[in-house]
């Protein structure tokens, strides 16, 4: 299981490749131009402890990193924040079995949206091998 500190490793990976996504895929600045301004709270925990972060959509389509109030919050655990990269389980599964916890302003709706991030997401992912 990954430390605490390994996540915020990868949120600072998933941040880097924002603009590899951005060259590939410019149709994302259409689908992302009503959540300019939103902010995500967003928090991965495991039994050692909680890794948060605040992200928001700035105007030039660049997610960064945030102090501000969130519109809305999302929190799982370790394991299921990395089956969701992978691949392991999406975001419907996780959400119906009550592995991802959503809430805050319009939150069904940004937790589509989050869905398909993480879909997007997983196309620019080196997966590691798996061993044991």
């Amino acid at each position: 299981m990954p430390a605490i500190d390994e996540i915020k490793d990868i949120f600072e990976g998933l941040l880097r490749l924002q603009d590899i996504i951005l060259q590939r895929e410019p149709w994302i600045k259409d689908e992302a131009k009503e959540d300019i301004g939103n902010v995500a709270h967003i928090e991965v925990y495991n039994v050692f402890g909680t890794h948060t972060e605040r992200l928001k959509l700035e105007k030039g389509f660049r997610i960064v990193k945030t102090k501000e109030p969130p519109k809305h919050k999302i929190r799982m655990h370790i394991d299921v924040f990395l089956d969701l990269l992978t691949g392991e389980i999406d975001f419907h599964e996780a959400y119906v079995k009550g592995l991802i916890e959503f809430e805050g302003e319009q939150y069904h709706i940004h937790a589509m949206k989050w869905s398909r991030a993480f879909e997007r997401l997983r196309k620019y992912i080196v997966r590691p091998i798996k061993r044991g």
